[in-house]
């Protein structure tokens, strides 16, 4: 939960004014306490009696009478912090998809024509150690990623926009077999369309190559995982080195989707983070 205020509302539209105001900013409604009509008496009284009770004088009927109440409101999440962390970690990881695209070029070169299989181990050893560190900064940017999606539609749910997908989905969309792939695109899509600066248009293109970067990801994923479960099925020299080239240049291209869809996420955050933040101080 976002941290607690303290704010002074009026009770006919609900707009946020000061403790010592008279009347309302935003209706003009009055925060005067009703009085009796009657100039000698004067006496104070509650909305709904019918008679003055110091001097009897009777109360006309009146419209409703507003008055300053007190609420507490969730303070709104700051995303700028949160974002410069997730930036840091999908660098981190697009720098290491570098270094396992060049144990990928490694390996090839390791069952190249003067090869040899001592060479190919030691290059298995060092594709392994990047592939280990890559799959370090994926858990960190995933972790990042969904506490920074579940904060932006917190956000949003707060300020009263028409969320399609709430918070819990942020989190539990990407545990869902199959949902995985299409719920969390959706929510930080919800987070982009409702943060649009006034006369802006859903942008359809960025969301275009978001939705690409995406599904590069989960393409990456997946061929990076089919290169990871290929076997060995001969011993022979020659078709091991036609293996190797296979899932190497599969592993290679799938850090190269996992890089263009990085720089796609990086792009995304970023501007949701910025309108969001803007949002928070016109809020407040």
């Amino acid at each position: 939960m976002g941290n607690q205020r303290t704010e002074v509302r009026c009770s006919a539209c609900h707009a946020v004014v000061t403790q010592t105001a008279q009347h309302c900013r935003l209706c003009g409604e009055s925060f005067k306490e009703p009085s009796c009509p009657n100039p000698k008496c004067g006496a104070k009284h509650t909305p709904g009696d019918r008679f003055c009770d110091k001097c009897g004088t009777p109360i006309p009927e009146e419209t409703p009478h507003a008055h300053k109440v007190t609420v507490q409101v969730e303070e709104p999440y700051r995303l700028r912090e949160l974002a410069i962390a997730l930036y840091c970690a999908i660098g981190g990881g697009i720098l290491i998809s570098i270094w396992c695209i060049a144990r990928e070029s490694q390996r090839i070169d390791s069952v190249g024509r003067f090869g040899r299989r001592s060479t190919l181990v030691e290059a298995d050893v060092a594709a392994a150690n990047a592939y280990r560190w890559l799959t370090a900064a994926w858990l960190v940017m995933f972790v990042l990623l969904i506490v920074w999606a579940w904060r932006a539609t917190r956000n949003l749910q707060n300020w009263g926009a028409p969320v399609k997908w709430r918070p819990g989905w942020a989190i539990g969309g990407w545990f869902i077999p199959v949902g995985m792939f299409w719920i969390p695109y959706q929510v930080i899509r919800d987070a982009w369309r409702l943060a649009l600066a006034p006369n802006e248009s859903l942008p359809a293109r960025r969301l275009g190559i978001w939705l690409a970067s995406w599904l590069g990801l989960v393409t990456m994923i997946v061929l990076r995982q089919s290169a990871s479960y290929v076997g060995f099925e001969s011993t022979r020299w020659l078709d091991i080195q036609n293996s190797v080239r296979a899932i190497s240049s599969i592993g290679a291209l799938a850090n190269a989707v996992w890089i263009i869809s990085a720089v796609g996420l990086m792009m995304t955050v970023h501007r949701i983070s910025t309108r969001q933040d803007e949002l928070a101080v016109l809020k407040r």
